[in-house]
């Protein structure tokens, strides 16, 4: 199933991206892995649930949801290993919520990649939720260090295939907005 923010996403063609300008959080969530997959969990379930969520979607993290439907938190890989699997405990035994990072940080969707890259390198972290301007709890994605390094990896791609174009004589790569 897929989470509400991948069918408000989904619509949307990912040939858009070609950078004419500034690339957002939402532009990263558009290709990013989390697209097409359901990455929210009720704080209520157990570690073991949200575990085999995470294999099964292949993803690093999930957004923890409270019993209103708003986020919660955050609970990654690295959460479980340290909180469950280092302490020995069984993971279909402890809750989601006993676990998991409250308060993570956000982004808005019109934030820069380089500025989402920013935050996650000053805060330690490798996914970002992606909130409404206002609506702190109302996630419309989630996006990965690994989503921003790829897109800024195409774009510089894309760059380097313009000028190389320029340099040989080739013309036809003018953008008109």
């Amino acid at each position: 199933m897929l989470s509400r923010a991948s069918r408000i996403f989904a619509h949307t063609s990912t040939r858009d991206l070609v950078f004419r300008g500034m690339t957002t959080a939402r532009d990263c969530f558009k290709r990013s892995s989390f697209l097409h997959g359901d990455f929210e969990i009720s704080e209520d379930e157990t570690v073991q649930k949200a575990v085999e969520k995470l294999t099964a979607f292949d993803v690093g993290c999930l957004v923890t949801i409270n019993s209103q439907g708003k986020m919660s938190g955050v609970v990654s890989e690295r959460d479980m290993i340290q909180k469950v699997g280092l302490l020995d405990k069984n993971p279909s035994e402890v809750k989601v919520k006993d676990i998991f990072t409250a308060d993570p940080v956000t982004v808005a969707p019109k934030t820069s990649v380089e500025e989402c890259m920013e935050v996650m390198l000053e805060n330690n972290i490798r996914h970002l939720p992606i909130v409404e301007d206002g609506a702190e709890f109302d996630v419309l994605g989630l996006i990965s260090i690994t989503d921003c390094v790829d897109i800024v990896v195409n774009h510089q791609e894309e760059t380097i295939h313009i000028l190389s174009d320029f340099v040989i004589g080739k013309s036809g790569h003018f953008v008109v907005d």
